[in-house]
């Protein structure tokens, strides 16, 4: 929407309802869209300030106000998630800790490099760095001809999200970054084209980006990449869960921790399991779950985060006469431990 209304100097009726009904189904898909969005209201809004549009100004700000009203009357909890929940407190605490920044920038600019760019991104950028150098040595000077106007309007403000996001993130996830990993996608490449065309014809210029973009396709053929969504690290564990499927299972919740629902797969593998909130933990209750339950060959238990497990763990081999128990992974929010 934002593209197309550029160089619109006068805002209709329908341009304006286009422009809430996506505001408002985009703040209810996840309140990181409302990131961007700010980053594009600002651009917007300088713009039609300085070129003296009052009525786009005002036409524009009221759509914005009503467009987040309306969002905030269905989804009320967003405010309080934004703001007071641990995304938001988390975002501001890395505010004052300029290492753990750096640090968080580093690891999302990993994820960016192996999930939107196939691990290509050091190459593409050191193909630029090298024609720059060999160009300003030549002419003493590098031309840069943007023949798309427009392509600012998409670069700057996802460069800024993503620079935010992996600067003030309290987690490193894929996810967070997911909705501009194409823009980010579009942007290297169009810029590498630009500093490709200072030196090649537009036909070897395609020739060489039809050239990286093979190698992008067939790097992760041949190289190990770890893609964060195809879960590698959790195919093991969850095998083992399929092969020891009878195998009675504990789950021992922490209700301050909200993040249950992330590893609920496992509870669909498992014939038999037990969700306890970790406040009712007592032997009495213990013993009542499992005084017919066949633990011969042991027991499953998961932990999730919030929970001094050791001193659990311990409870159980004494309640349940068992003899040991051994660290099997880490989950997205839990630990998986087997007793014996």
């Amino acid at each position: 929407w934002h593209i197309k209304n550029w160089n619109n100097q006068n805002l209709t009726i329908k341009d304006l309802t286009v422009m809430a009904i996506a505001i408002i189904i985009g703040s209810l898909t996840h309140y990181y869209y409302l990131v961007f969005l700010f980053i594009l209201f600002i651009i917007y809004l300088i713009k039609w300030i300085t070129q003296r549009s009052v009525n786009n100004v005002i036409k524009y700000l009221v759509t914005m106000i009503i467009s987040g009203i309306v969002s905030l009357v269905i989804f009320p909890y967003s405010f309080v998630h934004m703001f007071m929940g641990y995304r938001g407190t988390g975002a501001f605490a890395n505010l004052l800790n300029i290492e753990q920044m750096w640090n968080s920038f580093g690891k999302y600019l990993a994820i960016l490099n192996n999930n939107g760019f196939n691990g290509t991104l050091a190459i593409i950028i050191a193909i630029a760095f090298i024609i720059a150098i060999y160009k300003i040595l030549k002419d003493r000077k590098i031309t840069l001809k943007f023949k798309n106007k427009e392509f600012w309007v998409m670069c700057i403000p996802t460069v800024i999200y993503f620079t935010i996001i992996a600067l003030v993130s309290p987690y490193q996830e894929l996810r967070y970054i997911m909705p501009v990993c194409p823009l980010l996608l579009v942007s290297v490449f169009y810029l590498l084209k630009v500093v490709l065309e200072g030196i090649f014809s537009i036909q070897n210029t395609y020739k060489i980006l039809t050239a990286v973009f093979i190698v992008m396709l067939i790097l992760p053929i041949i190289m190990p990449i770890n893609f964060y969504y195809l879960y590698k690290d959790k195919k093991e564990i969850v095998s083992k869960i399929e092969q020891e499927h009878t195998i009675p299972c504990l789950y021992i919740f922490n209700k301050n921790q909200n993040r249950f629902l992330d590893d609920l797969y496992l509870f669909t593998i498992l014939d038999t399991s037990y969700i306890m909130d970790v406040i009712n933990f007592n032997e009495t209750i213990i013993n009542q779950a499992f005084q017919n339950v066949n633990l011969k060959e042991g027991l499953i238990v998961i932990i999730n985060e919030g929970i001094e497990h050791d001193t659990y763990l311990k409870q159980l081999l004494e309640i349940l006469k068992l003899e040991e128990y051994k660290h099997i992974q880490r989950m997205n929010a839990c630990d998986i431990y087997r007793l014996k």
